[in-house]
């Protein structure tokens, strides 16, 4: 017994082994089909909700938008009518205003309310279905409203062509309504119809109620459509309606369909069934391939690491290129032409005195040559002034100096090239002084002005304003030029740069002049801000801390502006 108990342990420890070695390739991939197609199945699941999630929201989207096409269509033609214009705002009728705006629009056209205002929002005509009075007096208009009339008088009117007319959502005590307003046009060539100087406006608005929301429900087939009034942040299942201005006033919700979870309940026993069944094939084949697999993507992910790290050296390498090309560009441009000047007319002078040159043409040429040299002086300064900065070896020697002394020393600097233009420069008058670098602060003012000058229409105004708020006192240079876009404004605050456009392409200068300014108002704890509408004028604001600010015991002393040049 005990010789045939020794003979036969192999067997019965081989067998479970064997057994186990063959099925095993079975049941790994059994187990990575599951996964795999659970994953996809999941991940399908979610498409198939967003996908309904999304076209629910475009269904919203879609039903507010109709109801915004129709109000605009309404209120253009009416407000493009000669009738319109003539009964309401040029020669008021009561009558024809009471049967063709306020009762044939409430009950002819199914509106929910009707306002006509003219100067300073003056109510012409008014109906509300609800009969509330809050539409008759403008202090109590809904801010929502307000916005919508202050934006439809702002669109641009064409003569002769039908008013454009904007809408947006306000609120009342009443509830929430979609309005459009349009100005008041004649149809012929005389434009907006005005009262007392300012087009009148007509405003059609339509509640958004529980008549409205169930018929939106029945045409866009958006179940359990209901309004919500707080001002939380919209969800998938909710479509904010907003003001002109952007302020949310309202939200629609909606129960979320999820298509793709119900297409799951459905599928999930036959998955279920082939996932057990195809678990022990496609397990075995994921295992073996798990571990040559880690090492591909480690090997992918260093190789991608590398070439983020080649990506960013050769984007490094670009920008310094361009750097050096943008600088060689503009400096090779700014400093031929004024050396150009300066060998040309001193070349004319020292030819032999064979040609009679005349001692004015020789001051003339004389003349030129200093502005060419004194112009070099100023380019290289900005150059060398850009570097200090930079290098953070610009040092402040700070004094106390009173600020419209300040001003007017700079003003004497650039009156001239004011003069030659016909420009008037103007400042608020000031008693204070302040604490600063005086060639500095003087750089930063004279570069401004200079600017405003250079892009100042001529015989147009520069006004100087000094501000004084709780955290810093404002210094802002208005000028009425032909001004900057946003993008325009990015450009000019860069090194070198300068705003592409025709009226300024000719003008001289490296485009360092906005960035000095910046650059020394920082280092005097402050900033610049500019603002600027195109083709209207441009404001750059010079921030400084109020510590700066140092009062001045006897303000007759400072020098009181000249109020012009």
């Amino acid at each position: 017994m005990n010789e045939n108990r020794s003979q036969n342990p192999e067997p019965r420890q081989v067998k479970p082994y064997i057994v186990t070695r063959e099925l095993l390739p079975v049941m790994v991939l059994v187990v990575g089909f599951v996964l795999v197609s659970g994953a996809l199945l999941h991940l399908s699941v979610r498409q198939h909700n967003v996908i309904a999630e999304q076209a629910a929201q475009h269904l919203a989207r879609s039903s507010i938008m109709v109801l915004r096409n129709n109000l605009t269509k309404f209120v253009s033609d009416y407000a493009y009518w000669n009738d319109t214009a003539q009964n309401t705002i040029e020669d008021f009728n009561e009558e024809w205003v009471s049967d063709n705006i306020e009762s044939w629009i409430i009950d002819g056209l199914e509106m929910d309310g009707v306002l006509a205002v003219g100067h300073k929002n003056r109510v012409i005509a008014r109906a509300h279905r609800n009969g509330t009075q809050r539409l008759s007096d403008p202090a109590f208009f809904p801010a929502g409203l307000t916005s919508l009339i202050d934006a439809a008088r702002a669109q641009p009117q064409t003569l002769g062509e039908v008013s454009p007319a904007i809408s947006g959502f306000f609120r009342d005590d009443h509830g929430l309504y979609l309005a459009s307003a349009a100005v008041i046009m004649w149809e012929d060539e005389r434009g907006a119809s005005l009262d007392q100087g300012v087009p009148g406006v007509l405003i059609f608005f339509k509640a958004i109620d529980g008549p409205v929301l169930k018929e939106i429900e029945a045409q866009f087939l958006l179940k359990g459509l209901e309004l919500k009034t707080d001002a939380s942040p919209a969800t998938l299942n909710q479509l904010p309606l907003k003001a002109v201005d952007g302020t949310i006033l309202g939200k629609l919700q909606w129960r979320v369909q999820e298509a793709g979870t119900n297409m799951l309940r459905n599928l999930i026993v036959p998955m279920t069934v082939i996932s057990v069944l195809m678990l022990c094939t496609v397990g075995y084949i994921v295992w073996r391939t798990f571990r040559a697999a880690r090492l591909v993507e480690n090997y992918y992910k260093w190789l991608e690491s590398q070439a983020q790290e080649l990506l960013k050296a050769r984007n490094l390498a670009e920008a310094a290129n361009r750097s050096k090309s943008q600088f060689l560009a503009t400096m090779s441009h700014e400093l031929r032409t004024p050396l150009n000047a300066i060998i040309g007319f001193s070349d004319i002078i020292r030819e032999p005195p064979n040609q009679i040159l005349g001692p004015e043409k020789t001051k003339d040429y004389a003349n030129d040559i200093f502005n060419s040299g004194h112009y070099l002086l100023t380019l290289i300064n900005d150059i060398l002034d850009m570097s200090k900065i930079e290098s953070k070896r610009f040092e402040l020697l700070e004094e106390v100096v009173p600020l419209d002394d300040l001003i007017q020393q700079c003003l004497k600097l650039v009156s001239r090239a004011a003069e030659e233009k016909g420009i008037a420069v103007r400042w608020t008058e000031t008693s204070i002084s302040i604490l600063c670098d005086t060639r500095a602060m003087k750089q930063v003012l004279i570069n401004l002005v200079t600017n405003a000058i250079k892009f100042s229409q001529p015989h147009t105004r520069i006004k100087i304003d000094i501000h004084q708020g709780e955290e810093d006192f404002v210094i802002s240079i208005q000028d009425q030029g032909i001004g900057m876009t946003d993008e325009d404004m990015e450009r000019a605050l860069l090194p070198f740069g300068q705003v592409r456009d025709a009226h300024i392409r000719e003008n001289q200068g490296t485009g360092l002049g906005l960035n000095i300014s910046r650059a020394l108002t920082e280092l005097h704890g402050g900033g610049l801000t500019i603002t600027s509408q195109y083709e209207k004028g441009t404001t750059v604001s010079i921030h400084l801390p109020n510590y700066r600010i140092v009062p001045v015991q006897n303000a007759s002393e400072i020098g009181t502006p000249d109020g012009g040049m």
